[in-house]
């Protein structure tokens, strides 16, 4: 005889949670709207209040719903980057650190291409900025000003730099305007951050004014690519920027 597979039993304010959620996606409560209280929940499902609080709380941990305390519980507009860097620390592993460039070279050239056919003035403009930020932030690599200052600077001009070109990068996710694009680079959004972070510490150990120049050339070079709707030179920058372990 075949071994049976286990039926898992289900408990009631795992499947309340899964409806209350289900009617949050629907649209039955908005996001910034008021939801029904305890009570009148408990009376609608057919199930004491203490069911439902449970229900409650997971939905509140997972940034669904948002309760506050005299006043009631309100849908939440779900916020994938919030979500992911809260729980970052579970899953960013030396493997997926290795896979990054795999990710980034699959995901992101793709969102380039359809940002070309799809993105807006204003979404350029934003794009712009973001590399104009990476320039000035690179800057304190090319003047080979490291040596003049305390750890505590260096530290702030690096998460500066990480800042720019992490923006950068989903900048051109948002202008693919492909949800799951930038949603994907939302769910891996913590562990590219470390690979920033990799790649920038080496730079401080190793200070290199070739290495910072060539990536504020690489990312101008991107834009330009994109803006000129020129697929091939923005896939081989893109390339040759993760290749060359220049973010």
């Amino acid at each position: 005889m075949k071994e049976q597979s286990k039926i898992t039993k289900v408990s009631t304010p795992d499947l309340i949670t899964c409806r209350i959620r289900d009617m949050i996606l629907q649209g039955t409560w908005a996001p910034g709207s008021k939801i029904p209280s305890e009570g009148n929940l408990a009376d609608y499902f057919g199930v004491n209040r203490l069911t439902v609080r449970i229900a409650l709380q997971k939905l509140n941990a997972l940034g669904i719903l948002d309760t506050r305390v005299g006043d009631g519980t309100y849908a939440c507009q779900f916020d994938f980057d919030q979500y992911f860097d809260e729980v970052a620390d579970f899953y960013v592993t030396p493997q997926a650190l290795s896979d990054v460039k795999e990710f980034r070279a699959i995901l992101e050239i793709e969102a380039c291409r359809l940002a070309m056919e799809r993105a807006t003035p204003e979404e350029f403009d934003t794009l712009y900025y973001w590399a104009e930020q990476i320039e000035r932030s690179n800057d304190f690599f090319i003047r080979d000003s490291l040596k003049n200052m305390t750890p505590a600077e260096i530290k702030q001009k690096v998460e500066i730099t990480n800042a720019a070109d992490m923006e950068f990068h989903r900048q051109i996710c948002i202008m693919s305007h492909n949800a799951l694009i930038l949603n994907a680079f939302s769910l891996e959004r913590p562990v590219i951050i470390r690979h920033i972070e990799f790649l920038y510490s080496q730079r401080i150990t190793t200070p290199s004014v070739e290495q910072a120049d060539s990536s504020i050339k690489r990312h101008w070079a991107i834009y330009s690519a994109i803006k000129d709707k020129d697929f091939e030179a923005c896939r081989k920058n893109y390339l040759d920027m993760l290749n060359e372990k220049i973010l």
